[in-house]
């Protein structure tokens, strides 16, 4: 074998004093784990359980309780994914590329390894060889894999609106007893009872705090039994007939509704009486129903619902299924009390609703009445479907019973009492707020995950994962990291040109030794460092031409820059014209890019020159020649 620093092929001086190169890195030897490899499939097998514990945990929750749409983090993890396995190609390719090198191939399969993938090369390379099959076909499936991993698991979650029913803690501020005073005194309503009976009357809407906690938040409803002031009763009922054809029935009460305080029982009452015609038979003999109800303070459950701020009274389970929780007695409602006295409960509900309540009508004719106001008109039964023909007639009067009507009125206007006495208490204390648990019922966005789109993508996101492991194969048969870095590559293959690289096989340790050298190419002539180099056939006795850069050529020459010089010059010119001669014989040229050149017609030409390139430096001169011309039969 001809000694490698006097061949022909020899691109490099030979080192002073005749001992070899050195490099100042150490040989690598011995099996190099990946680690690199290892972190991106931990990366992989990361993204893969993530994905999986987004579309569990959204699955059946409300989509506001997501700040980032879980589509928004499976979007990441599939980039992660793509990102993480597309790493892992690269070094997975290097790999494969390096075992065939390793194993013996052809150039041809080298270059499809190399350029696995692109996918217009997956045809040639699977007809190619088995190596090349076995890499076109893993990068096959790893693309099909970032291509549909990304819209499977898109796929797997959705939002829609669903029934829910659920339980919400909530609060409010709501007194159980009102204390005395509240509505006035025993003579004068203060202006908490004067706003509470306009606020009943014109049926205003009662709102709780928009503050998080006090609000039914959502599409539905929160209901709730919440203890509150209130009234606890009983009533009796009793009947007498009355001749509605007798005219010594005329101006007798056939409606009423009235209130009074009463004392016979040890305790303070408010009473409530209603007294109504309940009905009338084929021979106008009619009816009248007296219903007496004692009424005293106590702390009762209310059925509440919550829509959004909006609260309502449930009436009928009010009234069918009352709960209390307590009765109290209040002093302010006791007999007899001077004038500037706190009102009770009882005695400032009597002077607020019992005045506007208080209505009577008397019998004028057997089908006519009269009345002190309307009130008693809301009740008239005008169709009366029961009633004869000739009843109708005759003595058509009829009345539905109002006492159902005037108590869940007083729990409507006491419920308003404890509402804006507990938010009145509120700017002081709040001793009147109460936490509980309401239950809600309604419509709400949800999302939903569809376990059959994840697990697809899951099938894929492991091929693409089994994909890498099979181009990863093998790596501690290499015995150190590689990759399909130019340098690296024409290093193993023996380039010349790398020589000055020494023992160093790794991309990073060529670039240690020579990876700030310039270079530059233009497809016909190399420039290394400053010393030119040409790529095609030279005719005997011809040196390329010289060129300054952006002057144009003569013709049959590009007007294009080009490293190679300008038309037109003499053999052994320079740019100006002058022939250059260079140390150690023979004559050489200058580059239009600053770099001198040297043509040798024979064989060895004079190895003592010297030769000066663009940085100023002197290198030992050695025959240069055109590398098509390389003697092959030196090595």
């Amino acid at each position: 074998m001809a000694d490698p620093y006097t061949s022909a092929r020899t691109l490099l001086p030979p080192p002073s004093h005749g001992h070899p190169p050195q490099s100042n890195a150490r040989h690598k030897t011995g099996r190099q784990t990946p680690w690199l490899a290892f972190f991106c499939i931990f990366i992989l097998l990361g993204s893969i359980v993530v994905s999986i514990a987004i579309i569990a945990s959204s699955n059946n929750r409300p989509v506001k309780s997501w700040k980032i749409q879980p589509a928004v983090w499976l979007s990441i993890m599939s980039s992660i994914f793509t990102l993480t396995l597309e790493a892992l190609v690269a070094m997975g390719l290097a790999i494969c590329w390096w075992r065939s090198v390793a194993h013996g191939t052809t150039l041809k399969r080298l270059h499809y390894i190399s350029g696995g993938s692109n996918i217009l090369n997956l045809v040639p390379a699977v007809i190619a060889g088995a190596d090349t099959r076995k890499v076109a076909l893993t990068v096959a499936v790893i693309a099909l894999s970032k291509f549909a991993s990304g819209p499977l698991l898109q796929r797997s979650t959705h939002a829609k609106i669903s029934d829910v029913e659920t339980d919400v803690a909530m609060k409010m501020h709501i007194a159980q007893q009102l204390p005395d005073g509240f509505y006035g005194s025993q003579d004068v309503s203060n202006s908490n009872g004067i706003f509470l009976l306009q606020s009943w009357y014109f049926n205003d809407t009662l709102e709780t705090l928009p503050d998080s906690g006090f609000s039914c938040k959502g599409n539905g409803t929160c209901s709730v039994n919440i203890p509150a002031a209130g009234l606890n009763y009983g009533c009796d009922s009793t009947t007498q007939t009355l001749n509605l054809l007798d005219p010594q029935n005329l101006d007798t009460i056939v409606f009423n509704i009235s209130t009074y305080m009463n004392y016979d029982f040890g305790q303070p009452m408010l009473f409530l009486s209603t007294m109504y015609l309940s009905s009338v038979d084929g021979s106008c003999m009619g009816t009248i129903t007296t219903d007496t109800c004692n009424i005293i303070p106590a702390t009762v459950e209310y059925p509440i619902s919550i829509q959004n701020t909006t609260i309502s009274l449930n009436y009928d389970n009010l009234l069918t299924n009352r709960s209390v929780v307590s009765n109290y007695t209040s002093p302010g409602d006791k007999a007899n009390l001077p004038y500037d006295t706190p009102s009770g409960p009882l005695t400032g509900l009597n002077a607020l609703m019992g005045t506007y309540l208080e209505t009577t009508a008397v019998l004028v004719s057997p089908r006519i009445y009269d009345r002190n106001n309307s009130i008693s008109d809301l009740f008239f039964d005008n169709f009366q479907p029961e009633l004869t023909p000739y009843a109708r007639d005759n003595c058509g009067l009829r009345w539905d019973s109002p006492t159902d009507y005037i108590i869940s009125q007083i729990f409507t206007f006491m419920f308003l009492s404890a509402f804006q006495a507990g938010l009145n208490e509120s700017y002081f204390s709040n001793s009147d707020l109460q936490n509980f648990t309401a239950h809600f019922s309604g419509s709400e966005l949800h999302y939903h995950s569809n376990f059959r789109f994840l697990a697809a993508a899951i099938v894929v996101m492991i091929l693409g994962l089994l994909g890498v492991l099979i181009l990863l194969w093998g790596w501690w048969e290499l015995g150190r990291p590689v990759t399909l870095s130019p340098l690296e590559t024409a290093k193993a293959f023996g380039a010349p040109i790398l020589l000055g690289a020494g023992h160093e096989k790794e991309v990073s340790g060529i670039l240690d030794e020579v990876g700030e050298e310039r270079v530059a190419h233009d497809g016909d002539e190399l420039i290394w460092n400053g010393t030119m180099y040409a790529a095609r056939p030279w005719q005997l006795g011809q040196v390329p031409s010289v060129r300054e850069p952006g002057r144009p050529g003569s013709a049959g020459d590009s007007p294009r820059d080009s490293l190679r010089g300008s038309a037109g010059g003499g053999q052994n010119e320079s740019p100006k014209g002058s022939p250059m001669r260079m140390s150690g014989g023979g004559e050489g040229f200058e580059h239009g890019n600053g770099a001198r050149g040297r043509y040798f017609p024979d064989r060895g030409g004079g190895g003592g020159g010297s030769l000066r390139g663009k940085g100023g430096g002197t290198q030992r001169g050695v025959p240069h020649r055109p590398l098509s011309a390389i003697d092959e039969t030196a090595y």
